[in-house]
């Protein structure tokens, strides 16, 4: 079962919509009307490397490794 992900402002739109090209599932805390942040906020990694890195968490990984954590990049 792939793993979905939930973003917390601030996480750059761009990583969100790469993830979803490649066929990941993301809601963001903006899209859920949750969080009062922008999702606009420059990212410490490059946009590209974040998408690659998360698309292999999803794809590869099991809910049950990422269930009741939080993961900051």
């Amino acid at each position: 079962m792939p793993v979905n992900f939930y973003f917390d402002a601030p996480v750059h739109r761009a990583i969100a919509v790469g993830l979803r090209l490649r066929g990941v599932k993301v809601l963001t805390a903006r899209e859920d009307d949750n969080s009062s942040a922008s999702d606009e906020i420059s990212s410490q990694i490059s946009v590209g490397y974040a998408v690659q890195e998360l698309e292999i968490y999803a794809k590869l990984g099991e809910p049950e490794e990422f269930l009741n954590q939080v993961f900051f990049l």
